[in-house]
């Protein structure tokens, strides 16, 4: 999808994300020792109508993202059953 700004770009407007999911740190200390040296964010990006899911790293320096790589992965979601418990 190419590299850089323009690789990101491409990418967004592949993946017709209509919602998206991250695990935040609910915890205290935070595991972020240099706020702003290298941090990576792993947030998923979903598509409801083709139901593919795409993981997608973010790697930010200084608070500017530097790279970002992902792909594509097909999502199956349902519901438990829980009346026969």
């Amino acid at each position: 999808m190419g590299m850089g700004v323009d690789g990101l770009r491409a990418l967004t407007k592949h993946m017709n994300a209509a919602s998206f999911r991250y695990y935040g740190w609910d915890g205290i200390p935070t595991p972020v020792q240099d706020v702003c040296g290298v941090q990576k964010v792993k947030v998923e990006f979903i598509d409801a109508t083709s139901r593919d899911a795409f993981p997608v790293t973010f790697t930010f320096e200084a608070g500017r993202i530097v790279a970002a790589g992902g792909w594509r992965r097909s999502l199956e979601t349902g519901q438990i059953d829980r009346s026969r418990d």
